[in-house]
């Protein structure tokens, strides 16, 4: 192979002679002589090497080295190590992973190949493979209420590594698409679970349009008693599901519906009819619900409709009630957490105001606090009077705050 040719020059402006041969695309520069009778020090840096696509050519001046130079290209070709070693030359050898030989682009297309014939079946049509939408369904766990909404859900980390770059849109769209279908089917089935026993009663009386309406009318009730934006299942799907299914599960279904929805009733409301609800329910749905000062920041846009048990879902009285009596019971929990919160917070302030003002302290120092700490945690809605606050700090006793105290410092230095 025919070498090509440069000029290294010497920190003591020495001119040495250096060939570069080209290697797999790129070029190895070997020195001819490292300390060369122009030059004694032995030291040398580059001042260009060639290009991994062209070849650069310089014209020495000295014919002896010239003549030295050849004789050992021709006669000592490079060995794998001297090749290899451009560190001396070139300075640090540049990683595997920035090196795009031709090697390794043959490399990424095969990998990515692997990968296209892991996802789909038929990459022209978007059909993707059932062991593929298996593992997909398997890890995700689509139910009829979870995720809330398909579009928004973070898929990126189920498509193949070598697809990311270039078809990570193409996969998402397709694996979006699966998810939506599965949740729209768990849908179906959730709607015909909850009103069994109408669409029993329907089809008693052989009433096919009859029967249509009730799937309408039970889909809109359900879809809204569970806030149901995306994947809703149209009535033709309702319906369809249906007509194929088995009678006798049908029947399975709306007996154990009459057998469940009084105990539900009798489980959530104080009197086994629509009304008050049981202390019991409220204090395990708010902890599921998890309410706090600072959870959720919007607690009007709270959707608390999921607590509703599938057998009372197709009630609407029923799941209104519960709606607005559990959204109430969660306003009342969050003013108690955030009014524990600020007097937790300003407890230190406090003990010394009361202390100074022989246990007097005026609303106009606690609405400063108050907005101190709103301003801090952001609180937009929901914030605790002022009046109830002074009400609650008058009935705190001083020992009560000085444990408030301790337990902040103690907080704030651990934490």
């Amino acid at each position: 192979m025919e070498p090509c040719e440069g000029i290294v020059n010497c920190c003591c402006r020495g001119r040495l002679k250096f060939a570069s041969f080209i290697v797999g695309g790129y070029s190895a520069a070997k020195v001819a002589e490292p300390r060369h009778a122009l030059c004694g020090c032995g030291k040398f840096s580059l001042l260009g090497h060639s290009s991994p696509l062209n070849k650069v050519t310089a014209t020495a001046d000295e014919n002896e080295v010239a003549e030295t130079y050849v004789d050992e290209v021709v006669h000592n070709p490079p060995s794998e190590s001297n090749v290899g070693n451009r560190e001396s030359v070139c300075g640090a050898i540049p990683s595997s992973s920035a090196i795009h030989t031709p090697l390794n682009y043959v490399s990424e297309v095969c990998e990515m190949k692997a990968a296209m014939r892991q996802v789909y079946d038929n990459v022209n049509l978007g059909r993707l493979n059932r062991s593929f939408k298996e593992s997909i369904l398997r890890k995700v766990n689509i139910t009829a209420d979870w995720p809330p909404s398909t579009l928004h859900f973070d898929v990126k980390p189920f498509v193949p590594y070598p697809l990311r770059e270039k078809h990570s849109f193409y996969v998402e769209r397709h694996i979006r698409a699966l998810l939506a279908n599965e949740q729209r089917e768990k849908r179906t089935s959730y709607i015909i679970e909850a009103g069994a026993d109408e669409i029993l009663s329907m089809l008693h009386r052989a009433d096919p349009e009859g029967l249509r309406e009730t799937c309408n009318s039970l889909t809109k009730r359900i879809s809204a008693a569970r806030s149901w934006c995306e994947n809703v299942p149209t009535v033709e799907n309702v319906y369809k599901a249906v007509i194929d299914l088995d009678v006798e599960d049908l029947l399975t279904m709306a007996r154990l519906l009459e057998s469940k929805r009084p105990r539900a009733m009798q489980r959530i409301f104080a009197n086994g009819i629509v009304g008050p609800l049981k202390s019991d329910f409220v204090v395990e749905t708010l902890r599921q619900l998890k309410i706090s000062h600072h959870n959720p920041p919007d607690l009007h846009s709270m959707n608390v409709r999921w607590v509703v048990p599938v057998e009372l879902v197709a009630v609407s009285p029923a799941v209104d009630a519960i709606s607005v009596r559990i959204k109430a019971a969660a306003e009342v929990a969050q003013l108690n957490g955030r009014i524990e919160y600020f007097i937790a917070y300003h407890a230190d302030e406090i003990l010394g105001l009361r202390s100074k003002h022989g246990g007097v302290l005026g609303e106009a120092r606690i609405c400063k606090m108050l907005s101190e700490v709103v301003a801090v945690n952001e609180w937009r809605a929901n914030i605790p009077s002022v009046s109830i606050i002074a009400a609650r700090i008058d009935a705190l006793s001083t020992s009560d705050l000085r444990l408030l105290c301790n337990s902040m410092f103690v907080f704030v230095i651990f934490h």
